[in-house]
């Protein structure tokens, strides 16, 4: 019923085009589109046809002069988060009207997000990338071996990880929905607001069947939710 979506950020050499091409990419496989920067809403929109496909937007950085390309994809993301009730009109040169339905999740990367208020906290997770500061041989290391165990893991996926890992959530469809219930009760009774709730339920929800193929109930999902610092959702930022 509610489609959230992401903007990851952070300064250059961050590791935002790694994560895009090493571990995003590989997990939605040939189920998403992945539009180049200089691709339009237009461009995205026919691509998608209607269809429910998740879209990678790498190097989403505002543009220049009094048309922002981006302005107009950031509205198309804000109509593809509220369910099947609204809809785009295009007029068309005859006098015709071209209809659309948005229904994707949208994953957007920048070095930074302009103004916050653009992304609209409550339909879109600002996902800040820490870049280590690193001033002794010690740091470094530790940096280099942390890389390298991750490098490692994304390695020993194995090409049809994406296509595997579609395969078991179609297969969970009614647990993740039964989740995603008990997610926004939980969410709801715990950090306020049923806009968070709506953003955040479903992505816990499928971080939960992760490691799960039962729903939890209600007092283990606030106990999920106990068990890590969630609080800084109430801002929209985590």
């Amino acid at each position: 019923e509610w489609r959230p979506h992401i903007w990851i950020t952070g300064a250059a050499g961050a590791g935002k085009t790694f994560i895009a091409e090493h571990v995003i990419i590989p997990l939605l496989d040939h189920f998403g589109i992945y539009p180049a920067s200089s691709s339009s809403e237009a461009g995205i929109r026919h691509k998608l046809k209607g269809d429910a496909l998740p879209v990678v937007y790498d190097e989403a950085e505002a543009g220049t002069g009094a048309r922002d390309g981006r302005r107009e994809i950031i509205e198309m993301m804000r109509l593809a988060s509220s369910g099947e009730h609204k809809r785009k009109y295009k007029g068309t040169p005859g006098g015709g009207v071209i209809e659309y339905d948005i229904r994707s999740c949208f994953c957007l990367l920048s070095i930074g997000v302009a103004d916050r208020a653009e992304a609209d906290e409550t339909r879109c997770s600002v996902l800040e990338l820490e870049r280590p500061i690193l001033v002794t041989a010690d740091q470094m290391r530790r940096t280099e071996l942390q890389f390298a165990k991750l490098n490692a893991l994304l390695c020993s996926w194995g090409r049809d990880y994406g296509a595997r890992l579609f395969a078991r959530i179609v297969g969970l469809l009614p647990v993740l929905t039964q989740t995603i219930e008990v997610f926004t009760t939980a969410i709801t009774g715990s950090l306020g607001g049923r806009r968070v709730a709506d953003q955040y339920a479903p992505m816990l929800g499928g971080m939960w069947i992760l490691g799960s193929s039962t729903a939890p109930t209600l007092a283990m999902a606030k106990a999920f939710l106990d068990n890590r610092d969630l609080s800084a959702l109430i801002g929209g930022r985590v």
